[in-house]
Protein backbone atom coordinates (compact mmCIF):
# COMPACT_ATOMS: atom_id res chain seq x y z
CA UNK A 1 0.00 0.00 0.00
CA UNK A 2 2.99 2.29 -0.45
CA UNK A 3 4.36 2.24 3.09
CA UNK A 4 7.19 0.42 4.83
CA UNK A 5 6.34 -1.72 7.88
CA UNK A 6 8.42 -1.42 11.02
CA UNK A 7 7.75 -4.33 13.38
CA UNK A 8 8.39 -4.01 17.11
CA UNK A 9 8.25 -7.59 18.36
CA UNK A 10 10.93 -7.97 21.03
CA UNK A 11 8.30 -7.89 23.79
CA UNK A 12 5.00 -9.48 22.74
CA UNK A 13 3.13 -7.59 25.46
CA UNK A 14 4.13 -4.38 23.64
CA UNK A 15 3.87 -5.70 20.06
CA UNK A 16 3.19 -2.98 17.50
CA UNK A 17 3.61 -2.46 13.75
CA UNK A 18 4.16 1.02 12.28
CA UNK A 19 3.61 1.90 8.62
CA UNK A 20 5.77 4.78 7.33
CA UNK A 21 5.38 6.47 3.95
CA UNK A 22 7.51 9.44 2.88
CA UNK A 23 8.94 9.75 6.42
CA UNK A 24 5.45 10.02 7.91
CA UNK A 25 3.56 7.49 10.02
CA UNK A 26 0.40 6.56 8.07
CA UNK A 27 -0.79 3.53 10.07
CA UNK A 28 -0.15 1.81 13.39
CA UNK A 29 -1.34 -1.68 14.32
CA UNK A 30 -1.21 -2.56 18.03
CA UNK A 31 -2.04 -5.90 19.60
CA UNK A 32 0.25 -6.04 22.64
CA UNK A 33 -1.63 -5.81 25.94
CA UNK A 34 0.71 -3.13 27.28
CA UNK A 35 0.50 -0.74 24.32
CA UNK A 36 -1.26 2.59 24.87
CA UNK A 37 -4.13 2.69 22.36
CA UNK A 38 -6.07 5.47 24.08
CA UNK A 39 -8.95 6.10 24.26
CA UNK A 40 -9.25 2.31 24.03
CA UNK A 41 -7.59 -0.50 25.95
CA UNK A 42 -6.67 -3.95 24.71
CA UNK A 43 -8.99 -6.37 26.48
CA UNK A 44 -11.72 -3.72 26.92
CA UNK A 45 -15.26 -5.19 26.68
CA UNK A 46 -17.02 -4.28 23.45
CA UNK A 47 -20.10 -3.12 25.39
CA UNK A 48 -17.97 -0.47 27.09
CA UNK A 49 -16.67 0.73 23.72
CA UNK A 50 -20.17 0.88 22.22
CA UNK A 51 -21.35 2.87 25.26
CA UNK A 52 -18.59 5.48 24.94
CA UNK A 53 -18.06 5.77 21.16
CA UNK A 54 -20.38 6.66 18.29
CA UNK A 55 -20.12 3.89 15.72
CA UNK A 56 -21.74 4.62 12.38
CA UNK A 57 -22.51 2.25 9.51
CA UNK A 58 -21.36 4.84 6.95
CA UNK A 59 -18.06 6.71 7.06
CA UNK A 60 -17.70 9.60 4.59
CA UNK A 61 -14.31 10.92 3.52
CA UNK A 62 -13.46 13.88 1.28
CA UNK A 63 -9.94 13.45 -0.08
CA UNK A 64 -8.29 15.56 -2.81
CA UNK A 65 -11.60 16.57 -4.37
CA UNK A 66 -13.04 13.04 -4.32
CA UNK A 67 -15.77 11.60 -2.10
CA UNK A 68 -15.56 8.15 -0.55
CA UNK A 69 -18.11 6.31 1.58
CA UNK A 70 -17.26 3.17 3.53
CA UNK A 71 -20.33 1.10 4.33
CA UNK A 72 -20.04 -1.30 7.26
CA UNK A 73 -22.25 -4.38 7.38
CA UNK A 74 -23.43 -6.14 10.56
CA UNK A 75 -20.33 -8.35 10.70
CA UNK A 76 -18.06 -5.32 10.33
CA UNK A 77 -19.89 -3.51 13.13
CA UNK A 78 -19.59 -6.46 15.51
CA UNK A 79 -16.07 -7.67 14.74
CA UNK A 80 -14.26 -4.79 13.01
CA UNK A 81 -15.97 -1.43 13.57
CA UNK A 82 -14.44 1.77 12.19
CA UNK A 83 -14.40 5.00 14.19
CA UNK A 84 -13.20 8.45 13.21
CA UNK A 85 -11.24 10.27 15.92
CA UNK A 86 -10.29 13.74 14.68
CA UNK A 87 -8.17 13.25 11.54
CA UNK A 88 -7.47 9.59 12.31
CA UNK A 89 -9.51 6.48 11.59
CA UNK A 90 -9.49 3.59 14.04
CA UNK A 91 -10.30 -0.01 13.19
CA UNK A 92 -11.17 -2.01 16.26
CA UNK A 93 -10.68 -5.77 16.09
CA UNK A 94 -13.03 -7.57 18.45
CA UNK A 95 -12.38 -11.10 19.70
CA UNK A 96 -15.70 -12.80 18.95
CA UNK A 97 -15.11 -15.44 21.63
CA UNK A 98 -14.39 -13.06 24.52
CA UNK A 99 -16.29 -10.00 23.29
CA UNK A 100 -13.28 -7.82 24.04
CA UNK A 101 -10.90 -5.61 22.10
CA UNK A 102 -8.15 -7.76 20.62
CA UNK A 103 -6.19 -5.17 18.61
CA UNK A 104 -6.40 -1.70 17.10
CA UNK A 105 -5.32 -0.17 13.79
CA UNK A 106 -4.95 3.61 13.40
CA UNK A 107 -4.87 4.94 9.81
CA UNK A 108 -4.89 8.20 7.94
CA UNK A 109 -7.55 8.78 5.28
CA UNK A 110 -5.32 8.02 2.28
CA UNK A 111 -4.17 4.67 3.69
CA UNK A 112 -7.73 3.68 4.59
CA UNK A 113 -8.91 4.45 1.06
CA UNK A 114 -6.03 2.48 -0.50
CA UNK A 115 -6.68 -0.56 1.70
CA UNK A 116 -10.48 -0.58 1.23
CA UNK A 117 -11.22 -2.87 4.21
CA UNK A 118 -14.99 -2.30 3.90
CA UNK A 119 -17.46 -1.91 1.07
CA UNK A 120 -16.66 1.35 -0.70
CA UNK A 121 -18.67 3.75 -2.83
CA UNK A 122 -17.04 6.81 -4.36
CA UNK A 123 -17.45 9.74 -6.71
CA UNK A 124 -14.49 11.15 -8.56
CA UNK A 125 -11.25 9.25 -8.94
CA UNK A 126 -10.62 6.01 -7.05
CA UNK A 127 -7.32 6.18 -5.19
CA UNK A 128 -5.23 3.10 -6.03
CA UNK A 129 -2.20 1.67 -4.29
CA UNK A 130 0.69 0.97 -6.64
CA UNK A 131 1.23 -2.78 -6.96
CA UNK A 132 4.58 -4.28 -5.94
CA UNK A 133 6.89 -6.08 -8.34
CA UNK A 134 7.04 -9.88 -8.20
CA UNK A 135 10.35 -9.77 -6.26
CA UNK A 136 8.98 -7.28 -3.75
CA UNK A 137 5.77 -9.35 -3.45
CA UNK A 138 7.81 -12.40 -2.32
CA UNK A 139 9.55 -10.27 0.32
CA UNK A 140 6.13 -9.08 1.50
CA UNK A 141 4.92 -12.70 1.70
CA UNK A 142 7.97 -13.70 3.78
CA UNK A 143 7.36 -10.80 6.15
CA UNK A 144 3.68 -11.69 6.42
CA UNK A 145 4.60 -15.26 7.38
CA UNK A 146 6.64 -13.97 10.30
CA UNK A 147 3.94 -11.45 11.27
CA UNK A 148 1.44 -14.32 11.48
CA UNK A 149 3.80 -16.20 13.81
CA UNK A 150 4.29 -13.09 15.97
CA UNK A 151 0.58 -12.31 16.21
CA UNK A 152 -0.18 -15.98 16.93
CA UNK A 153 2.32 -15.86 19.79
CA UNK A 154 0.86 -12.61 21.14
CA UNK A 155 -2.54 -14.32 21.27
CA UNK A 156 -1.11 -17.53 22.75
CA UNK A 157 0.58 -15.57 25.54
CA UNK A 158 -2.63 -13.64 26.18
CA UNK A 159 -4.40 -16.96 26.73
CA UNK A 160 -1.55 -18.50 28.76
CA UNK A 161 -0.51 -20.98 26.05
CA UNK A 162 3.10 -21.76 25.19
CA UNK A 163 4.49 -19.75 22.25
CA UNK A 164 5.53 -21.34 18.98
CA UNK A 165 8.94 -21.18 17.32
CA UNK A 166 9.66 -20.76 13.61
CA UNK A 167 10.19 -24.03 11.74
CA UNK A 168 11.36 -23.62 8.15
CA UNK A 169 10.15 -27.05 6.96
CA UNK A 170 6.67 -26.45 8.37
CA UNK A 171 6.67 -22.98 6.83
CA UNK A 172 7.46 -24.39 3.39
CA UNK A 173 4.70 -27.00 3.66
CA UNK A 174 2.19 -24.37 4.81
CA UNK A 175 3.22 -22.03 1.98
CA UNK A 176 2.83 -24.78 -0.62
CA UNK A 177 -0.55 -25.72 0.85
CA UNK A 178 -1.76 -22.11 0.71
CA UNK A 179 -0.81 -21.86 -2.98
Amino acid sequence: YGYQWYIYNIDYSRYVQVGVENNKVVTVYAIGENVDVSPFKIGQPIEEIFNTQFIDTNIDIEYKGNSYRFELNDTDLNIRPLIKLGDVFVQLYIDKFTGSLSSVRFLNDETLIKQRPYELGYTGELLEAEGPTEDVWRIIEEGTEKEILDITNVMRLRHNVKTLVWDQETSEVAYSHSK
